[in-house]
């Protein structure tokens, strides 16, 4: 067996980087031959005065680059501190997202879309394409350090991965 070759393509999508109090969105993954996806936030020094919070968002859109986008329901667990391997109970996100909070320092989320709800979530129902959205800061943050990527699943195991990302 060759343990060089992993059937999971691993997308990085954010270095870690500290994003304080502006929105942004990841770029977009393509879902046309993947299974399921899995996108891993790590959360590092998030620190704040006050009680802040900002939301993750799972958009799908018809096209990459198009203003088609819509938020769609999501699955997501939330592992403990790190250097522990405990992990939550699978729980159910609204449209309106996961709530981030100063709380979230140190964790991992862990969010699963189902390529079923993203390509039925959009109006023209082809949400062929998904992205996080990260909401801005409800007040101001001194510190909101965070990694992301994603884990795409491919529908049939292959050694060269079809690109996930970009246009078609």
């Amino acid at each position: 067996m060759n343990t060089l070759v992993e059937y999971m393509n691993i997308v990085p999508l954010l270095a870690p980087v500290d994003k304080v109090s502006t929105a942004y969105v990841l770029p977009w993954i393509d879902l046309k031959t993947a299974l399921a996806v899995r996108f891993f936030v790590y959360c590092g020094a998030l620190t704040s005065a006050s009680e802040d919070h900002a939301h993750i968002l799972v958009q799908c859109s018809c096209e990459a680059g198009s203003d088609s986008e819509a938020a769609i329901a999501y699955t997501y667990r939330k592992a403990s501190a790190a250097g522990s391997n405990t992990w939550g109970t699978p729980t159910a996100a609204a449209a309106t997202g996961y709530e981030m909070t100063t709380v979230d320092d140190g964790f991992m989320l862990c969010i699963e879309v189902n390529p079923a709800t993203a390509l039925n979530g959009n109006t023209n129902k082809n949400g062929r394409y998904v992205r996080l959205e990260f909401g801005a800061w409800s007040d101001t943050i001194a510190a909101s350090l965070l990694a992301v990527w994603a884990e795409v699943e491919p529908r049939y195991k292959q050694t060269t991965y079809v690109s996930t990302t970009g246009a078609t």
